[in-house]
């Protein structure tokens, strides 16, 4: 397994109960990278089952990650739920 660190940043159009860029999320999230036997990878989390997307390299699938955890963490954000709890480090 490995982790993904995503940022998520508000902006001024309202989408965040602040005014300025100022509220930034850091989480640690367990991925689990999966070669296809047709080339690439598959990530997927167990911690975030609506977490899955894909890469032709690693640095690609994880680079994915990044932005799939950003629009799960967003649609938990909109549903009111709050993101499981991890017991990676946050640095």
């Amino acid at each position: 397994m490995r982790a993904v660190e995503g940022r998520r940043w508000y902006n001024r159009a309202g989408t965040s109960p602040h005014d300025e860029w100022s509220n930034t999320m850091i989480a640690r999230v367990p991925l689990v990278l999966e070669r296809q036997p047709e080339g690439g990878y598959t990530v997927t989390s167990p911690l975030l089952p609506e977490l899955i997307t894909e890469g032709d390299t690693i640095a690609q699938a994880l680079a994915n990650a990044q932005d799939a955890f950003a629009a799960v963490a967003e649609i938990y954000e909109d549903r009111g739920r709050p993101l499981p709890p991890t017991n990676l480090p946050v640095r």
